[in-house]
């Protein structure tokens, strides 16, 4: 069920988001932030083959450091595929800022409609060159990025996640899941990871990893 909802069925689903995304009013798009997006993406899920924020301790020494995977798909029965789906947003404001190179934070309604349809047309290579506008946690400001350099970090997260899941569960590792609502068991799976990148109301880009075979299988606990 997993495999066909990500791999035959991809753009169904990316069709769906979308159609999601298309009932809602611009206004609501102004601060959208990745949380809004991953519930949207949630709605659209069958409930049973998903479990959201999924932990993982990606290092143990000097102490312990968590990870958290966006979702994660796996069937009930020991299913022999997963997937691991990371998230990123890039909203209307943070995307207007990027294109006046200062932050806007009250930019007149207009401004976003026109951007919007910019957004759904523009080639990909054009939006990776776009700048993005964020607030950053650890400096308290807001800064610049390119949209291209957030999602490769967004690659890099999710690679890195698949290679702590190729570990198993902690218990036979120093390093693994660290989840209560998975049943990790030793047997051969593939595992996919995929990267949803959206930018503005109606616009996705979708980045995949190749398959990887693992020594596991994840299964949904009842």
């Amino acid at each position: 069920m997993v495999e066909g909802i990500l791999n035959s069925n991809e753009s169904q689903f990316i069709r769906e988001i979308l159609c999601y995304h298309k009932k809602k009013s611009l206004r609501s798009f102004r601060d959208y932030n990745e949380n809004s997006f991953q519930t949207a993406i949630e709605l659209i899920l069958p409930s049973n083959c998903y479990i959201s924020e999924m932990r993982l301790i990606v290092e143990k020494i000097p102490k312990y450091k968590y990870g958290f995977i966006d979702l994660f798909l796996c069937d009930i029965s020991c299913g022999t595929f997963s997937a691991v789906i990371e998230l990123k947003l890039f909203n209307l404001i943070g995307l207007l800022s990027g294109e006046m190179g200062r932050w806007v934070g009250n930019p007149p309604f207009k401004s976003l409609i026109d951007l919007d349809k910019k957004l759904q047309t523009e080639s990909e290579e054009e939006l990776l060159n776009r700048n993005y506008f964020y607030w950053s946690k650890e400096e308290l400001k807001y800064k610049s990025i390119k949209v291209k350099k957030y999602i490769d970090n967004g690659k890099i997260q999710l690679n890195n996640y698949i290679n702590i899941l190729k570990k198993g569960d902690v218990s036979q590792n120093e390093v693994g899941v660290f989840d209560e609502r998975i049943n990790v068991g030793m047997g051969y799976s593939y595992m996919m990871g995929y990267l949803i990148v959206f930018l503005g109301t109606q616009r996705i880009i979708v980045k995949k990893t190749k398959y990887k075979k693992i020594d596991y299988y994840f299964s949904l606990k009842k």
